[in-house]
Protein backbone atom coordinates (compact mmCIF):
# COMPACT_ATOMS: atom_id res chain seq x y z
CA UNK A 1 0.00 0.00 0.00
CA UNK A 2 1.37 3.38 -0.91
CA UNK A 3 1.22 6.31 1.46
CA UNK A 4 0.35 9.77 0.32
CA UNK A 5 1.26 13.08 1.93
CA UNK A 6 -2.02 13.44 3.75
CA UNK A 7 -1.32 10.34 5.86
CA UNK A 8 1.87 11.87 7.26
CA UNK A 9 -0.16 14.99 8.09
CA UNK A 10 -2.66 13.04 10.18
CA UNK A 11 -5.20 12.26 7.47
CA UNK A 12 -5.85 8.92 5.82
CA UNK A 13 -7.48 8.90 2.41
CA UNK A 14 -7.92 5.49 0.82
CA UNK A 15 -11.06 6.49 -1.07
CA UNK A 16 -9.50 5.47 -4.39
CA UNK A 17 -8.80 1.99 -3.04
CA UNK A 18 -12.30 1.82 -1.58
CA UNK A 19 -13.80 2.86 -4.93
CA UNK A 20 -11.78 0.13 -6.68
CA UNK A 21 -13.08 -2.49 -4.24
CA UNK A 22 -16.68 -1.40 -4.82
CA UNK A 23 -16.05 -1.51 -8.56
CA UNK A 24 -15.00 -5.17 -8.18
CA UNK A 25 -18.33 -6.15 -6.63
CA UNK A 26 -20.41 -4.04 -9.03
CA UNK A 27 -22.46 -6.47 -11.16
CA UNK A 28 -20.72 -9.38 -9.43
CA UNK A 29 -22.61 -12.33 -7.90
CA UNK A 30 -20.45 -12.35 -4.78
CA UNK A 31 -22.63 -11.38 -1.80
CA UNK A 32 -25.36 -10.08 -4.14
CA UNK A 33 -28.83 -10.23 -2.64
CA UNK A 34 -30.87 -9.01 -5.61
CA UNK A 35 -30.69 -9.37 -9.38
CA UNK A 36 -32.18 -7.10 -11.98
CA UNK A 37 -33.42 -8.56 -15.23
CA UNK A 38 -32.76 -6.00 -17.95
CA UNK A 39 -33.25 -6.94 -21.59
CA UNK A 40 -33.28 -10.61 -20.46
CA UNK A 41 -29.84 -10.22 -18.84
CA UNK A 42 -29.45 -10.98 -15.12
CA UNK A 43 -27.46 -8.27 -13.31
CA UNK A 44 -26.54 -8.97 -9.68
CA UNK A 45 -26.53 -6.15 -7.14
CA UNK A 46 -26.47 -5.38 -3.44
CA UNK A 47 -29.57 -3.85 -1.82
CA UNK A 48 -27.60 -2.11 0.91
CA UNK A 49 -25.33 -0.25 -1.51
CA UNK A 50 -28.23 0.72 -3.77
CA UNK A 51 -30.31 1.87 -0.79
CA UNK A 52 -27.53 4.00 0.63
CA UNK A 53 -26.80 5.72 -2.67
CA UNK A 54 -30.33 6.24 -4.03
CA UNK A 55 -33.54 7.39 -2.41
CA UNK A 56 -35.42 5.50 -5.13
CA UNK A 57 -33.80 2.19 -4.22
CA UNK A 58 -34.08 2.96 -0.50
CA UNK A 59 -37.83 3.34 -0.92
CA UNK A 60 -38.00 0.26 -3.14
CA UNK A 61 -36.16 -2.01 -0.70
CA UNK A 62 -37.08 -0.45 2.66
CA UNK A 63 -40.49 1.06 2.02
CA UNK A 64 -42.72 -1.98 2.15
CA UNK A 65 -42.84 -2.61 -1.60
CA UNK A 66 -43.09 -6.19 -2.85
CA UNK A 67 -39.66 -5.81 -4.51
CA UNK A 68 -38.03 -5.68 -1.06
CA UNK A 69 -38.59 -9.43 -0.75
CA UNK A 70 -37.92 -10.39 -4.36
CA UNK A 71 -34.63 -11.94 -5.42
CA UNK A 72 -35.16 -10.81 -9.02
CA UNK A 73 -36.65 -7.56 -10.28
CA UNK A 74 -37.45 -6.99 -13.93
CA UNK A 75 -36.76 -3.48 -15.22
CA UNK A 76 -37.78 -2.00 -18.56
CA UNK A 77 -34.71 0.18 -19.08
CA UNK A 78 -31.85 0.20 -21.61
CA UNK A 79 -29.16 -2.29 -20.58
CA UNK A 80 -26.06 -0.17 -21.25
CA UNK A 81 -27.51 2.85 -19.49
CA UNK A 82 -28.49 0.73 -16.48
CA UNK A 83 -24.98 -0.72 -16.26
CA UNK A 84 -23.56 2.81 -16.41
CA UNK A 85 -25.84 3.95 -13.58
CA UNK A 86 -24.87 0.92 -11.50
CA UNK A 87 -21.19 1.72 -11.97
CA UNK A 88 -21.93 5.30 -10.90
CA UNK A 89 -23.85 4.07 -7.85
CA UNK A 90 -21.03 1.78 -6.76
CA UNK A 91 -18.03 3.97 -7.55
CA UNK A 92 -19.18 7.54 -8.12
CA UNK A 93 -17.42 7.37 -11.51
CA UNK A 94 -18.81 7.49 -15.01
CA UNK A 95 -16.93 8.13 -18.25
CA UNK A 96 -19.05 10.29 -20.52
CA UNK A 97 -16.63 10.54 -23.42
CA UNK A 98 -17.27 6.99 -24.62
CA UNK A 99 -21.04 7.44 -24.75
CA UNK A 100 -23.25 8.63 -27.59
CA UNK A 101 -25.82 11.36 -27.02
CA UNK A 102 -28.76 8.92 -26.93
CA UNK A 103 -26.98 6.92 -24.20
CA UNK A 104 -26.31 10.11 -22.22
CA UNK A 105 -30.01 10.96 -22.46
CA UNK A 106 -30.95 7.45 -21.27
CA UNK A 107 -28.59 7.83 -18.32
CA UNK A 108 -30.07 11.27 -17.60
CA UNK A 109 -33.53 9.67 -17.53
CA UNK A 110 -32.35 7.12 -14.95
CA UNK A 111 -30.55 9.80 -12.93
CA UNK A 112 -33.88 11.62 -12.81
CA UNK A 113 -35.74 8.48 -11.75
CA UNK A 114 -33.17 7.38 -9.17
CA UNK A 115 -32.61 10.83 -7.64
CA UNK A 116 -29.07 11.72 -8.73
CA UNK A 117 -29.32 15.50 -9.09
CA UNK A 118 -25.57 16.08 -9.28
CA UNK A 119 -25.26 13.54 -12.09
CA UNK A 120 -28.19 15.19 -13.90
CA UNK A 121 -26.48 18.60 -13.70
CA UNK A 122 -23.20 17.21 -15.00
CA UNK A 123 -24.94 15.38 -17.87
CA UNK A 124 -26.86 18.52 -18.79
CA UNK A 125 -23.66 20.59 -18.92
CA UNK A 126 -21.85 17.88 -20.87
CA UNK A 127 -24.67 17.61 -23.41
CA UNK A 128 -24.76 21.42 -23.71
CA UNK A 129 -21.04 21.47 -24.49
CA UNK A 130 -21.35 18.65 -27.02
CA UNK A 131 -24.33 19.59 -29.18
CA UNK A 132 -23.67 18.93 -32.87
CA UNK A 133 -25.75 19.11 -36.01
CA UNK A 134 -26.08 15.31 -35.89
CA UNK A 135 -27.43 15.08 -32.33
CA UNK A 136 -29.20 18.44 -32.01
CA UNK A 137 -32.77 17.20 -32.58
CA UNK A 138 -32.59 14.28 -30.15
CA UNK A 139 -30.91 16.45 -27.52
CA UNK A 140 -33.49 19.21 -28.04
CA UNK A 141 -36.32 16.70 -27.55
CA UNK A 142 -34.74 15.47 -24.31
CA UNK A 143 -34.05 19.03 -23.15
CA UNK A 144 -37.71 19.87 -23.70
CA UNK A 145 -38.90 16.69 -21.96
CA UNK A 146 -36.77 17.36 -18.86
CA UNK A 147 -37.14 21.17 -18.86
CA UNK A 148 -33.43 21.82 -19.35
CA UNK A 149 -33.68 25.47 -20.40
CA UNK A 150 -29.96 26.09 -21.01
CA UNK A 151 -29.70 22.98 -23.16
CA UNK A 152 -32.81 23.96 -25.12
CA UNK A 153 -31.34 27.40 -25.78
CA UNK A 154 -28.05 25.88 -26.97
CA UNK A 155 -29.87 23.56 -29.38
Amino acid sequence: MSFNNTETNGEIDHSDEFSQLLNKICMNDEHADVSFIVENIKIPAHKMILSIRSSYFHSLFCGGFAEAKQAEIKLEVPLDAFKAILKYIYTGCLSLTDLESHQLIEIYDMAEQYGFDTLKNILSKYLTANVTLENCISILNAAHLYSMDDLQATC
